[in-house]
């Protein structure tokens, strides 16, 4: 114990130069978990919105080229670079006029060219729907986390309305900071995307009409609670309609049961855990709270056609 807390102290200038915060550091040490970063964490006055540019964003954050999760809403546009954007198990390719969007929860890293430009911001979702009283940030199409699709790749049209919104969010946060005028320009670049981003392949959210305030109320359920394994009967209670009407609503917006919506999310959890962890399928198992590993085992072979040391063998080799 005592050398490792010598090797620790040695590298403690270098490893806080990389990756920032002790909190970060932490948990980058542990390498048992995979690191939940906040909006503070990145050197924000504000605590719940920061933007900045990309270059910038990079360099003074360097643990945001690791596998990492975030508890906010963000949004990335690249306007010069190449590269790799990795989020959950999608790989995107990056050029100029990629805009990604990434909701809380989702595990991402990327591998850029060194000479990438563009713009960052992000902001909690409190700093959002604590001002609309009928509208939330996930109701958003591209934060809507039934729908795979995060990336809008821009076309010379649309760059010209999304670069200078990207940038107007940059200069008022870089100056006075106004939190009204930052959520009014965060949200006119959301405007401005949202019927591309349709376009471009969210076919789900088209057909959610009237189903949309419980299928995303469902999903924050599911957020909360999915290492519990509740019954479909549970989350139909604390939404207040029946399990039928649940399984309706999920067969007809995605196509799915309920059963397998919920078995989909926690074997997604087990995926990014084998995937960025050194937790064995053992643990894993554990962690997301099946009392049976043997189970753990076939549910995951079910949805992913392998099973879950084959998985990790893959990744890790």
């Amino acid at each position: 114990m005592q050398q490792i807390s010598v090797v620790l102290k040695q590298k403690s200038c270098l490893k806080f130069a990389v990756y920032g915060t002790k909190r970060t550091f932490y948990f980058m040490a542990k390498m048992r978990n995979i690191p939940i970063y906040q909006v503070q964490d990145f050197e924000s006055r504000q605590q719940s919105f920061y933007a900045n540019k990309l270059s910038s964003h990079i360099v003074h954050h360097g643990f945001v080229n690791r596998p990492h999760k975030h508890d906010f809403y963000l949004s990335i546009y690249f306007t010069k670079g190449t590269g790799t954007h990795t989020i959950d198990f999608t790989k995107y390719k990056v050029s100029p006029g990629c805009l990604f969007f990434m909701s809380p929860g989702q595990v991402h890293h990327w591998k850029l060219s060194a000479d990438v430009e563009g713009f960052i911001f992000f902001h909690s979702a409190q700093f959002y729907d604590s001002v609309f009283a009928s509208h939330k940030i996930s109701d958003y199409p591209f934060f809507n986390t039934f729908s795979g699709h995060r990336m809008l790749k821009c076309n010379s049209d649309l760059c010209e309305g999304i670069l200078p919104r990207m940038a107007a969010v940059w200069n008022e946060f870089s100056s006075s900071r106004n939190e009204r005028k930052l959520l009014a320009l965060a949200d006119l670049l959301y405007l401005e995307a949202e019927p591309h981003f349709d376009r471009q392949g969210s076919e789900q959210y088209q057909v959610l009409g009237n189903y949309l305030e419980k299928l995303q109320a469902f999903k924050r359920l599911i957020e909360e609670h999915y290492p519990k394994h509740l019954k479909v009967s549970k989350y139909a209670q604390m939404l207040n309609i029946t399990p039928k009407h649940l399984n309706r609503i999920c067969n007809d917006t995605l196509n799915k049961t309920t059963t397998a919506i919920l078995a989909e999310r926690v074997i997604l959890e087990a995926m990014r855990l084998l995937s960025h962890t050194q937790f064995s399928v053992k643990e894993v198992a554990e962690k997301l709270g099946f009392k049976d590993a043997s189970y753990f085992v076939r549910l995951f072979r079910k949805i992913n056609n392998t099973t879950p040391m084959a998985f990790q063998k893959k990744l890790h080799g």
